[in-house]
């Protein structure tokens, strides 16, 4: 049995994004380049989810809890 992850404090990656559904480019690019960060980056060290829940994006929402998924199951 998996145990739920009620704290915020994990990476979202590339992967997460991939897993929610949604393209890295031109998408994710354009995404974060909007907000100020950089997919190079991204792919190389992911983001925190806080800080991804922090965009108050449903699409953000949608990869946080994909990337949620993939923390529980360990």
């Amino acid at each position: 049995m998996s145990e739920r992850i009620d704290s915020d404090d994990f990476i979202v990656t590339a992967r997460d994004v991939a897993d929610a559904g949604f393209c890295i480019t031109p998408g994710l690019k354009e995404f974060l380049a909007i907000r100020g960060y950089d997919l190079k980056d991204f792919i190389r060290h992911g983001l925190p989810a806080k800080t991804m829940l922090g965009f108050n994006d449903a699409q953000s929402d949608r990869v946080v809890a994909k990337a949620r998924e993939r923390v529980s199951r360990g």
